[in-house]
């Protein structure tokens, strides 16, 4: 081949090598254009998700705070039909459904937190609560209540209230022991606790120590009293309010809650040795009923 021939050849071929080059690279950037394109659409998707999620868990929370617990369960659906494993969003359904009265959908609720969050101590702490709570209509199972709420004390031992549940749990078994044992350490671990000093009250009274049930019984009175500051040395969960708040959900609505509660209308001088032989008589009477 002569020369002229050679070089037109290489040429030619450059220039065929050139172009093929040129192709490909122009179809690799249609092709990431075309994907950038696609993932812009899909982040677009996903920030418009995310916005109407929190417009409706906003709505929900807003309608749990005014006390609206129908509606506020069914936004909290609607939140979860967005994000299905939510865990505050499955938190809050159940604490609304068990307000609302339907127990049974706060336990599904709560038991679908546990399977998106298997160390929730607050979903288990929830289960034991509905378990033990004793309200109309909600399931009462003993056994239940107990294996919820050690659960969730070994989930987080820094918590006092699976350690008071526990408690009640034991006196509703009749382990009169091993319930003083655990509400006095919630005594001394959390001194706000008005459950603790009236269940001490309570097992000292059906020991026959009326002295120190008394003493115990006034102790939850005087922390009852909204406006009456507690002294000492913070404790668990303190903050600077004159008295424990207690929040919605199952936790409120426990068996001993309405009767603490109550003590907020005693006068503080008043908690006399016949008025607590009438409240503990009444109690006495209302857990045999319970767990005959």
């Amino acid at each position: 081949m002569n020369r002229p021939v050679l070089i037109l050849s290489v040429a030619l071929a450059s220039l065929f090598v050139a172009v093929a080059l040129w192709k490909r690279s122009d179809v690799q950037t249609f092709e990431r254009s075309n994907v950038e394109e696609e993932q812009s659409a899909l982040s677009e998707g996903r920030r418009a998700e995310v916005r109407r999620f929190w417009e409706v868990y906003g709505r929900a929370t807003d309608l749990k705070q005014r006390g609206a617990w129908v509606e506020a369960a069914s936004a909290y659906r609607e939140a979860l039909e967005i994000d299905p494993r939510h865990e505050d969003a499955l938190y809050y359904l159940g604490n609304a459904l068990f307000e609302a009265g339907r127990y049974g959908e706060a336990v599904e609720a709560w038991r679908r937190l546990v399977e998106v969050n298997p160390m929730s101590a607050r979903a288990h702490a929830q289960l034991g609560a509905v378990f033990s709570c004793g309200a109309p209509g909600a399931p009462f199972d003993i056994d239940a209540a107990e294996r919820e709420f050690q659960r969730a004390l070994e989930i987080n031992r820094e918590e006092s209230g699976p350690v008071l549940k526990l408690g009640e749990v034991a006196l509703l078994k009749g382990d009169r022991r091993r319930a003083l044992d655990c509400v006095t350490a919630v005594s001394r671990t959390n001194f706000k606790s008005v459950e603790a000093h009236y269940l001490i009250g309570y097992l000292r009274w059906l020991e026959g120590d009326r002295k120190a049930a008394l003493e115990a019984l006034r102790k939850a009175v005087k922390l009852s009293r909204a406006d009456q500051p507690v002294q000492g040395v913070a404790g668990e969960g303190d903050t600077q309010k004159k008295a424990p708040i207690l929040s919605e959900g199952a936790s409120r609505k426990s068996l001993f809650g309405p009767y603490c509660a109550a003590l907020r209308d005693w006068q503080e001088g008043g908690v006399s040795a016949g008025r607590m032989e009438e409240e503990y008589r009444k109690l006495d009477a209302v857990l045999e009923r319970l767990t005959r």
